[in-house]
């Protein structure tokens, strides 16, 4: 009998290991692992710019209240802002940088005051772990990997399965990637650095909280003391700072009115020289005071540390002059500017989809209606409109279309069904990897024959050019003001 019941103990040991070494592979699994574009374009720039770097890192305070171009365009260094949520704990942000970041680069921190008080894995944060947040997740030793696996509510992993099960390094999704990376080179090239897009809804998003609650609520529970977790946070500052990594810390964006007065605004004036006391004593850089970026209640964009736009250009120049007038702007000095492109990543995206994506094979039709089109070749997305049921329209002067096909040392056919939107717009040039192939009238089927020489390791990129391109007004059709031209309904590759 004893016998027995220590037999059914042990299985049922076994079986609870056995569960929850599954449960961490699945969990495992189905992180994306081996992203080489991010689906977040701060970490994008991360990974892929070049030192020398400012990099701008808190919770979203930032994102609302610094200027990158502006920094970028003053100290002549490549400024990125990689800044996210506050629902992120201060250990994950330094991690990612520890792995990321490189001896030259500079990062600015403007911590929201909760950082100083407390860590925590907020929901918020563990819905997103799956994607596009699971760069956090990769950075982790397995201790913290497992620490954080069990913190993630069930809803969360049912939730990244049924998103992201096709996203694991196994499924290479290339049109997503190619997409993705294109649209990253043109806002990068526009000037973007990762700040905030102004287009949050601009309703309050605090609820009945008061400023100085809103803002000191983490203090308030914790009566306004420095936490263990942001001590342990100076020490990851500090292992950087000697391979060559400078951190300057500086105070966020608040708004709104009472956020740093009545019985909170005591007690935050004690909390605020702790804070400094403690960064002097362990020789931890910072610039300004929180007066510089205190702002009234008319910059309220939606919660009291996002401000408006005209908020943000007084913050960023007030923060340019406290670097001037500081012993940090010699580091700005010795810094110069690196030309960052993406072109080699874009290339190399070019090669794996060759050998990841399907080929098409002869008599294959591809319909480009929002019915049957299987992601047979990729579209870039920036100049197609939506699908339709007959197909899909051109959008701009120029559309492509990439597919991938078998070698072969006779031309390709390919027959393409399409119509113009107006039949006086009867020229559209197309080009072949780049190579001009001819000029067609491609109202109806038109069978095209690409030279053997004009495909690039199987690889097709079918550019139209869209001529003699009127607006839709142009024509007096009031109702319709896209640029249309080409209607696309499929291509086959014939014998």
């Amino acid at each position: 009998m004893v016998k027995n019941y220590k037999l059914f103990i042990l299985s049922i040991l076994i079986s609870f290991v056995a569960v929850n070494i599954l449960y961490i592979a699945f969990f495992d699994k189905i992180i994306p692992k081996k992203i080489k574009v991010s689906h977040l374009y701060q970490q994008f720039l991360l990974e892929n710019t070049k030192t020398p770097r400012l990099i701008v890192e808190s919770g979203s305070n930032s994102l609302y209240a610094i200027d990158s171009k502006m920094l970028e365009d003053k100290f002549n260094i490549l400024t990125i802002n990689v800044s996210d949520a506050a629902s992120l704990p201060l250990k994950y942000k330094l991690l990612k940088l520890e792995k990321y970041v490189k001896k030259g680069d500079i990062v600015l921190m403007p911590l929201e005051w909760q950082f100083y008080s407390r860590d925590e894995i907020l929901k918020q944060f563990l819905d997103q772990i799956f994607q596009p947040l699971s760069h956090y997740y990769t950075t982790l030793l397995w201790d913290e990997k497992i620490e954080l696996i069990y913190k993630t509510p069930f809803s969360s992993l049912r939730a990244g399965f049924f998103k992201n099960n096709l996203c694991s390094a196994t499924k290479y999704r290339y049109g997503s990637e190619y997409n993705l990376l294109k649209g990253y080179m043109q806002i990068f090239d526009g000037g973007k650095r990762g700040d905030g897009e102004y287009k949050l809804p601009k309703k309050s998003l605090v609820g009945h909280l008061i400023c100085s609650s809103y803002i000191f609520r983490r203090q308030i529970e914790d009566g306004f003391e420095i936490s263990q977790s942001f001590k342990d946070n100076i020490k990851k500052i500090k292992e950087l700072e000697k391979k060559g990594v400078k951190f300057i810390i500086t105070w966020p964006a608040v708004v709104g009115e009472g956020c740093y007065k009545g019985d909170h605004g005591k007690y935050f004036r004690i909390f605020f020289k702790k804070i400094k006391k403690f960064l002097d004593e362990h020789s931890i850089n910072y610039v300004g005071e929180w007066q510089d970026s205190s702002f009234p209640k008319k910059y309220f964009l939606n919660t009291y540390y996002h401000i408006l736009e005209e908020a943000k250009e007084i913050r960023t120049k007030k923060l340019i002059e406290r670097i001037e007038n500081s012993s940090y702007k010699t580091w700005f000095n010795q810094t110069k500017k690196p030309e960052t492109n993406f072109t080699s990543l874009f290339n190399s995206i070019k090669k794996e989809f060759v050998f990841y994506h399907k080929r098409l094979k002869n008599n294959q039709r591809v319909e480009f209606n929002e019915k049957n089109f299987d992601n047979e070749v990729v579209l870039e997305k920036n100049n197609w409109y939506e699908m339709e049921n007959w197909g899909i329209w051109s959008k701009g002067e120029s559309s492509k279309i990439i597919f991938s096909v078998n070698n072969s040392k006779n031309p390709l056919k390919i027959k393409i069904d399409s119509t113009i939107f107006k039949k006086d717009q009867n020229e559209t040039e197309i080009y072949i990897n780049n190579q001009k192939l001819g000029i067609y009238n491609l109202n109806g089927v038109t069978q095209l024959t690409i030279p053997n020489s004009f495909i690039k390791n199987s690889l097709v990129e079918l550019e139209f050019k869209h001529l003699n391109q009127k607006l839709p007004i142009d024509y007096g059709v009031t109702d319709e003001n896209r640029s249309l031209k080409l209607g696309l309904k499929s291509i086959v590759i014939t014998n």
